[in-house]
């Protein structure tokens, strides 16, 4: 099965800036895991808590552009600008994909920051 990567992305931001995180959740694997600075989140609830605690915090939450892209085998990477309330968000992302394309691995980083 051929794995469209670049579509899950799109509807990963798609979900993000309506703030439905779960609709999020429901792109990863059950036994996803998602891993950031703070710690790692394991599982769909777990995964979901984690998603709307974020969106919480940054409303609205608005793709303005994939910066890059790549996808080669199971692992996919971009780099986003978000608009949110706060200013704009460099994003930094890599997934690894199952064979459905599900998230089986997840790292979500803000690479850079300006505020308004």
């Amino acid at each position: 099965m051929t794995v469209d990567a670049r579509a899950m992305v799109d509807r990963l931001y798609e979900a993000l800036s309506r703030h439905d995180a779960k609709a999020v959740v429901e792109l990863y694997a059950d036994d996803a895991v998602v891993v950031r600075h703070d710690g790692a989140v394991e599982g769909r609830d777990a995964i979901q808590g984690f998603w709307e605690r974020y969106l919480d915090h940054n409303r609205p939450y608005e793709l303005d552009h994939i910066v890059a892209f790549r996808h080669e085998h199971d692992i996919a990477l971009w780099d986003a600008m978000i608009t949110t309330e706060a200013g704009k968000l460099l994003t930094y992302d890599v997934a690894v994909l199952d064979d459905s394309g599900a998230i089986t691995r997840h790292v979500p980083l803000i690479r850079g920051y300006w505020g308004l």
